[in-house]
């Protein structure tokens, strides 16, 4: 399904970022020297990942509020050592 003059393979995650051995995306190689890198990663992603699977609110999560609270208590820790 190429638009213009993008490769039939733009945006297609499971030719150009396929799932590695580790559950990760793997862009490949011969992906590199093409022209329409970025946005066709980007549009596979957005294949694979649509917007509905980030719907979530991080005050819900615990371990991120408990994180949040860790970075901010360091910060004002370090900032209020270093005015001393």
């Amino acid at each position: 399904m190429a638009k213009d003059n993008t490769p039939e393979c733009f945006g297609d995650p499971d030719t150009v970022s396929p799932i590695g051995k580790e559950g990760f995306p793997e862009p490949q190689e011969k992906c590199l020297a093409c022209t329409h890198l970025k946005p066709c990663l980007k549009a596979a992603w957005i294949k694979r990942h649509p917007a509905e699977d980030y719907k979530f609110s991080f005050e819900e999560n615990s371990t991120i509020t408990r994180i949040s609270r860790f970075c901010k208590r360091w910060s004002r820790l370090k900032l209020e050592q270093s005015e001393h």
